[in-house]
Order: structure tokens, then C-alpha cells, then sequence
């Protein structure tokens, strides 16, 4: 072998070898921010010290399920335990069964019962999809409608947790029928909630006066909850069906592109100039996380998307401070009436939604940069 073929191969083994030091301390680097984020977000709750301290809305169980994806990815089980501390604190164990109704947006048991592989946590859970399935409310178009104060609504929040529900369920079950249901729903939804001028979604249908009018906007963690329920979905989906569903991720994502600002946030409202709106770290980190999942499974390539994900990442570091709050995310339920108030609007403090939105935002370059 001659010395100059040995010195290439010194240079590349050196800029190999740098190249996972960056990594590395990049990942370090996340580590030490998303520990911050949690930390804090333990010290609003008392570190659920008490069964009081365990009741709450959704956001709750939002970022323990965060908490958890993290701690997976770092190969702990700390926060799956703390899940389980949180659900006993409530009275909840893997043999009991959670109504569907109390879990509009999330499903942490589900995922507990994942990452544990402890299967007594699946069989409520499949016995409520499937009460879920049969008693759920649907418009005229078939599309599934939360119950909110006795009316019911097409939402694109909650679609993204019963859809990703039949899909898991049909997995546990190996039961075509939550595959197929699942599928089905983001394509009424599309057609019916989806502007085909930008590519961008409502929040859903009647909510106003004229219950046959969509909500006006575009808002951004809407997005990301409809990233959130199309990937998760495809994760347990079979070929077949998941390949039904790629080209409504991909024309999500494509449209949500346009619309990023050139610092990598998404802002409150989507459809509106930046200086109309605040950025809004809910909908950023979910959006990048989702993508960033997307990107790591091949279903969606090329590399404007690591771009987009890397400015996202790079930007939310921005909304912590030092104690660990998070600043900068939309409150809730979303622009369902009138977009007035959000463009007024700014972010408050620790809004609740933040926090899961910052700890998948922050993962999100670790998934891109360890495939």
C-alpha cells in the first residue's frame, strides 16, 4: 500500500472520528437542554409528590409521553416509571381500563404499555377503541367529530389521536378493520378541512355560527397534531395502507415548508405574514419531530426536509431560559372562531402546550443525525 492511500485513509478515519465527537457533544448538548426543560416542568407539578399533583388537563399526559420518547431513546426507563407513578397516583394500573373519553389527545397507556412490553396495558385499551369506533359521532361525509358542551365538531386534534388509536388497535389486533379506518379518516378529512390553494388545513368545521363554514387560518400546532396523527399512524400501519397515506404527509410537510420562517419557527398562524403572528414553539417542535420521523423511516427524502428540521432544532433552543421555562407557545384550543385573537395574541410563559412541543423538538435532530 502506498503512503499516499494510507494518508487518505488517516484523513478520513481523523474526519470520521471528528465528525462523531460533533455528534456526540451535539447530542450531549440536547441532552443537558431537554433535562432543563423537564426539570422544570417536574417543579410546576410538585414533582408529583402527590395524588393531587396527578390530575390535570391532557398536557399532562402530552409530556409524559415526551418525557418517555426521550428516555427510550436514551435507553432509561426513569420517566416510563414516572408515567406509571403518575397513572397510580391516580388510581390507574396496566389491568385497568381508561375511557376513551378522558383521552381525547393522547393515549399514554398505550405507550407504557409499549415501552414496558407489558401487554395487561393493551386490553382496555383495545376494548375502548373499539367501544371508541362504534359510538363515536361522524359527519355526513363519515368524518369522526369530537363532543365538545353537548355539539359535535370536526377537529383535526382529535383526529389525529382516533386515527393513530385505530391504527395501533389494529396492530395490537392484527384486525384490518382499524387499518382501514384509519386511513379512511385523513382522507375525508382532506378533502374536507384541507385549502387546496396552500396546502394547508383548518382547524376543523362547525364551530361558527354557520356550522357548514371551516374555522378561518391555518394554526400551527394544528399541524402539528396532524403531523403527530399521520406519522404515528403509518409507524403501525402495514405497507399497504401507510402507502395510501404518503402523499397526504407529503403534501402536508411540502406545504408547511412554504410557510417556515427563515429562522426555522412556524408561527401562530400559518396563513398570515410573520409580522402578524408570534412563533410558536408547540407547533415548531412537533412539526420538526414528526418530520424528522418521517425522515429517519424514508418517507420523506431529500434534503430541504434536514434543513428545515435543523432550523427548527437550532431555533427552539432560543425559548428556554436558564431555569428551564419555555416561552413562545400558542395557547389552546386553537383559532376556531376568529383569527383576531391570535394575531394580538402573545405567548405567555410556560403556556402548558410547550413543553412536549420543546422536548420533541430538541430529539429531533438526535433522530436524523443517528440514522
Amino acid at each position: 500500500m502506498s503512503k499516499k492511500i494510507r494518508c487518505k485513509g488517516v484523513i478520513i478515519l481523523m474526519c470520521l472520528g471528528l465528525l462523531f465527537a460533533f455528534q456526540k457533544s451535539n447530542a450531549q448538548g440536547t441532552e443537558i437542554m431537554v433535562e432543563k426543560v423537564i426539570d422544570h416542568w417536574l417543579s410546576l407539578h410538585n414533582n408529583f409528590s402527590s395524588a393531587k399533583d396527578a390530575h390535570g388537563n391532557y398536557t399532562i399526559d402530552l409530556t409524559l409521553e415526551a418525557m418517555m420518547v426521550y428516555g427510550n431513546s436514551k435507553g432509561t426507563e426513569k420517566y416510563l416509571d414516572l408515567a406509571k407513578q403518575v397513572l397510580a397516583l391516580r388510581g390507574i394500573s396496566a389491568e385497568d381500563t381508561i375511557s376513551y373519553r378522558s383521552q381525547p389527545f393522547g393515549s399514554m397507556n398505550f405507550l407504557i404499555g409499549k415501552y414496558s412490553e407489558n401487554n395487561n396495558w393493551f386490553k382496555g385499551y383495545v376494548a375502548e377503541s373499539s367501544k371508541m369506533r362504534q359510538e363515536v359521532a361522524r359527519s355526513e361525509e363519515g368524518a369522526i367529530m369530537i363532543n365538545h358542551q353537548g355539539g359535535h365538531y370536526i377537529l383535526i386534534d382529535y383526529l389525529q389521536e382516533y386515527a393513530s388509536r385505530m391504527a395501533k388497535t389494529g396492530f395490537i389486533t392484527d384486525d384490518p378493520e382499524f387499518y382501514r379506518e384509519a386511513v379512511q379518516q385523513y382522507q375525508i378529512y382532506k378533502n374536507i378541512v384541507q385549502n387546496p390553494e396552500n396546502g394547508l388545513y383548518s382547524q376543523g368545521r362547525g364551530w361558527l355560527d354557520d356550522k357548514s363554514r371551516l374555522s378561518p387560518g391555518a394554526w400551527s400546532r394544528g399541524h402539528g397534531w396532524l403531523l403527530r396523527g399521520l406519522v404515528t399512524s403509518m409507524m403501525y400501519l402495514p405497507e399497504e395502507y401507510r402507502d395510501e397515506l404518503l402523499p397526504i404527509l407529503k403534501e402536508v410537510v411540502d406545504s408547511l415548508q412554504k410557510v417556515q420562517s427563515k429562522d426555522g419557527m412556524w408561527y401562530i398562524m400559518l396563513h398570515l405574514p410573520k409580522s402578524e403572528s408570534y412563533p410558536d414553539v408547540s407547533g415548531t417542535g412537533m412539526i420538526a419531530y414528526y418530520m424528522s420521523v418521517a425522515v429517519r423511516e424514508g418517507w420523506l427524502s431529500g434534503k430541504s426536509y434536514k434543513r428545515s428540521i435543523m432550523k427548527a432544532h437550532g431555533r427552539l433552543k432560543d425559548f428556554i431560559t436558564e431555569s428551564g421555562q419555555v416561552l413562545s407557545s400558542s395557547k389552546g384550543p386553537g383559532p376556531l372562531y376568529s383569527t383576531e385573537e391570535y394575531i394580538r395574541y402573545r405567548p405567555e410563559i410556560d403556556e402548558k402546550h410547550g413543553f412536549q412541543g420543546m422536548i420533541y423538538g430538541l430529539l429531533a435532530r438526535n433522530i436524523i443525525e443517528s440514522r
